[in-house]
C-alpha cells in the first residue's frame, strides 16, 4: 500500500483485519533520513521528514489501533531514533529529529487513550540499524557496533509473547 495515502493504508489495515480476523502485532517501519542544520534546513525539508517519518507512521498506527481497541489487545511498535527522544542527539539532523520526535508522542497518546486495556504501543529505539544502506553512507563505521536487524525482531517477538504480556514500557 502506499502509506503516503492515509485511505491506501487504512483499506490494507481493513483487508488484513478482514482476512485473518484480528491484528496481534504491528510493526510499522517505514521512514527515512537526512542531514541539516538549522541553517540548511527548510520547512520543504521539515515537510518531507513529517511525511515520511510521522505521516506513514500514523497512517497505519490509527486504524490498526482502532482495530486493536475494538478486540481489546495488540501491540503496536513504531521506530523511533536516538535524534527523536532526544534533541541533543539532533545536532546536524534538525528535520529528522523534528520528525521522529512525533512518533514518541503518538505512542504516549496512543497508551494513554488504552490506558486499562491489552493495546500497547512501543517505540524501539536502536543505535544505528546494520543494513546496505547505512554501511553505504558510513564505509569507514565499525559495523560490528551496529544493531542487527535480526536483534530488533528478536526484541519485538518477544514483547509479544506471554512471558513480556505484563510489560508496557513505551520506549525500548
Amino acid at each position: 500500500a502506499d502509506l503516503m495515502s492515509e485511505m491506501a493504508a487504512a483499506e490494507m489495515v481493513k483487508a488484513v483485519s478482514a482476512k485473518r480476523g484480528s491484528i496481534d502485532a504491528a510493526v510499522l517501519t517505514v521512514g527515512g533520513f537526512a542531514m541539516g542544520d538549522i541553517d540548511c534546513t527548510s520547512s520543504a525539508d521539515i515537510l518531507k521528514q513529517y511525511k515520511l517519518n510521522f505521516e506513514t507512521a500514523y497512517h497505519v498506527a490509527r486504524p490498526v489501533f482502532a482495530q486493536m481497541m475494538q478486540q481489546g489487545s495488540g501491540r503496536i511498535f513504531l521506530i523511533g531514533s536516538r535524534p527523536g527522544i532526544d534533541m541533543h542527539n539532533s545536532k546536524g539532523m534538525v528535520a529528522y529529529g523534528l520528525a521522529k520526535s512525533l512518533i514518541f508522542r503518538l505512542a504516549e497518546l496512543m497508551n494513554e487513550e488504552a490506558k486499562g486495556t491489552n493495546v500497547v504501543t512501543v517505540v524501539i529505539v536502536p543505535s544505528t540499524i546494520d543494513t546496505a544502506q547505512n554501511r553505504k553512507a558510513m564505509p569507514g563505521a565499525d559495523f560490528s557496533k551496529w544493531v542487527t536487524p535480526e536483534a530488533i525482531a528478536a526484541t519485538i517477538f518477544f514483547y509479544c509473547t506471554d512471558e513480556a504480556a505484563a510489560l508496557r514500557e513505551p520506549v525500548i
